[in-house]
């Protein structure tokens, strides 16, 4: 049961993240888009945990990779 419910963890860790980088003032890209990066892919794997929405880790790879890229540009 511990490991099913990994998806809150994503989100409670993204928002540790957010909630500790919003107090210093030296903040780089990779620190403001982390947290919302994990809070999103928490709550997209909770509801399909759930089965409110069909998603497919297949589907999410290439989306994924060209979001993390062009985040990073």
């Amino acid at each position: 049961m511990l490991l099913g419910n990994w998806p809150i963890a994503l989100i409670v860790i993204g928002g540790v993240l957010l909630y500790s980088g919003k107090k210093g003032d030296d903040e780089n890209k990779q620190t403001e888009f982390l947290p919302y990066f994990l809070i999103g892919i928490g709550v997209l794997f909770l509801l399909s945990k759930y089965s409110i929405i069909s998603l497919s880790i297949g589907a999410l790879i290439g989306p994924l990779v060209l979001l993390f890229i062009g985040v990073n540009i």
